[in-house]
């Protein structure tokens, strides 16, 4: 899809690389949100309108391992041996650092 046209006459577009995987969207008001990915397609970053951007990391089977978010929060992810991923705490006194629990 290129293209939505709504019925109040406003459109939202979409850009696609070779392997049909969004890009960029632009929504309703003209704010445009952009995904920069990986070789494999995976997306490495996405910025908003606001210039807001937000960080994605992977280790070399293609898990997600690190999200950094437009907050300056980093979330990690680890995994088991199956790629079953491993529930995280927050360590103890950790200053800037969150962990997601799965």
């Amino acid at each position: 899809m290129l293209r939505i046209n709504h019925p109040d006459g406003t459109t939202e577009t979409f850009t696609y690389n070779v392997y049909g995987q969004v890009l960029s969207h632009t929504y309703v008001k003209g704010q445009t949100t952009r995904l920069i990915r990986t070789p494999p397609g995976l997306p490495s970053s996405r910025q908003d309108a606001k210039g807001q951007r937000v960080r994605y990391e992977y280790d070399k089977a293609q898990r997600l391992i690190a999200l950094f978010n437009e907050n300056n929060a980093t979330y990690s992810f680890t995994y088991d041996s199956n790629s079953t991923p491993i529930p995280l705490f927050p360590p103890t006194g950790s200053a800037g650092r969150n962990h997601i629990r799965l």
